[in-house]
């Protein structure tokens, strides 16, 4: 059995690249859209690493391009969610890549294997993880981490309720959940999830 950490939203690639070089078993994917100029130079460092790949496409329910709500200039906090309150932290927009995860996510893990889920995806988690339940993808995971967003969400109410909508189907399934989202990470203990 195989153990495969896939990360959304992956911004920051130095916070995994400790993870990266210490378990040199475990396959990583990355996932980030973020255009900004700076952003691929953040992953040649990761570059030399045969178990990490990184796509440069947000994790959505459909192939198709969207428009990412920049938060800053550096892309943390960007988002490709509608309406998203920017607080007038704005750094622009641009169209970005999305892939349809569920499809990714059944051609390229097996549902054998002691796949992880982390993901820091500012507010697409209420689209994305629905949608992934629903498509039957979000089986193939042993453990997600991830940190909701609820609060930056135009109507928290709906954001709320779906937010334990998802952790209840969590339970129901017996796949190991976190909302405690941490960005440096240990994984001493991740084969305990097969």
């Amino acid at each position: 059995m195989k153990t495969i950490v896939v990360e959304l939203g992956v911004n920051r690639p130095a916070y995994i690249q400790g993870a990266i070089e210490k378990y040199k078993d475990i396959m990583f994917y990355g996932f980030e859209p973020c255009p900004h100029p700076n952003m691929a130079s953040r992953f040649v460092p990761l570059e030399q690493f045969a178990n990490f790949k990184f796509i440069k496409a947000a994790a959505w329910i459909e192939d198709v391009q969207k428009v990412m709500t920049m938060s800053g200039t550096k892309c943390v906090g960007s988002t490709i969610v509608d309406k998203w309150p920017t607080n007038g932290r704005a750094g622009g927009t641009a169209t970005v890549e999305c892939i349809n995860f569920d499809a990714w996510v059944k051609t390229t893990l097996s549902p054998d294997d002691n796949n992880i889920l982390r993901a820091d995806i500012e507010g697409s988690e209420y689209y994305l993880f629905p949608h992934m339940i629903e498509k039957g993808s979000m089986s193939y995971f042993k453990a997600v981490f991830f940190e909701p967003h609820d609060t930056k969400m135009l109507d928290r109410q709906k954001a709320k309720q779906t937010s334990q909508d998802i952790l209840d189907w969590f339970a129901q399934n017996k796949i190991y959940v976190s909302t405690e989202f941490k960005e440096l990470f240990d994984l001493e203990d991740v084969k305990s999830f097969h």
